[in-house]
């Protein structure tokens, strides 16, 4: 994947998740790009993954805490469809993180 950019990477892993498709070289290889580049994916590309890694029960706590705190940075330009998709992700994983519930609860609300 080092030669895939941010979006290449979390299309890939939502189609190979659409197809419940779980080939674990390709999952090790999305949550290294995620932890070295979690910054520049894109709102899309977060809630892609976040959705993508809970369809395939990847509940790695290291690459679901860096999802998160990038999300928490974005969270104000996150969409619903986004925000929905991220709740949903975190809760299939049954990862908590009261941080990231409190701030997509706060812009659900505006």
């Amino acid at each position: 994947m080092a030669e895939f950019d941010e979006q290449a990477i979390s299309t890939t892993m939502w189609a190979v998740a659409k197809l419940a498709y779980h080939d674990a070289q390709l999952v090790d290889a999305s949550v290294a790009a995620v932890m070295t580049r979690a910054p520049a994916f894109h709102k899309q590309g977060l809630a892609n993954l976040s959705w993508a890694f809970a369809r395939l029960l990847v509940r790695d706590e290291p690459v679901l805490e860096a999802l998160a705190a990038e999300i928490l940075l974005k969270v104000t330009e996150l969409q619903a469809q986004h925000l929905s998709n991220i709740a949903w992700a975190f809760a299939k994983l049954q990862f908590l993180n009261e941080h990231l519930l409190s701030a997509i609860s706060a812009v659900a609300q505006h």
